[in-house]
């Protein structure tokens, strides 16, 4: 399974990157969401895993504008410091498939990620 990540917390990506990287095939990892675009350009992906709230824009708008490119893997994760239902309803209307708080259960990952494993496009 191929997956990435977009978050411009660095230490968040590297214990994100540590934690899933046992699970995948594939885990990049970006800090912004050009590099992130340049990525899903070059590459397939089984799953997207997205901050909501990076500098240039929020993580829902890229996942719209990459939906409207083609390019929007088939599973996507939202994640944010704070859950507010309004942006977390936001989401799930751009096809966001789990929204979490960054504080999360580690096993609630697996999970997600062993559900995205039986789905996934590109082996």
């Amino acid at each position: 399974m191929r997956i990435i990540l977009i978050d411009d917390d660095e230490d968040f990506c590297d214990i994100f990157c540590w934690k899933v990287k046992k699970y995948v095939d594939v885990i990049d990892c970006v800090l912004d969401t050009s590099s992130g675009l340049k990525m899903l350009q070059d590459a397939k992906y089984d799953l997207l895993a997205i901050d909501v709230n990076l500098p240039e824009v929020k993580g829902y708008d890229f996942i719209k504008e990459i939906k409207k490119m083609g390019l929007l893997p088939p599973r996507v994760i939202m994640l944010s410091g704070i859950v507010i239902d309004e942006e977390k309803e936001i989401a799930m209307n751009f096809g966001v498939d789990e929204y979490l708080e960054k504080d999360f259960n580690f096993n609630f990952l697996t999970n997600i990620l062993d559900m995205a494993n039986e789905k996934r496009v590109y082996r």
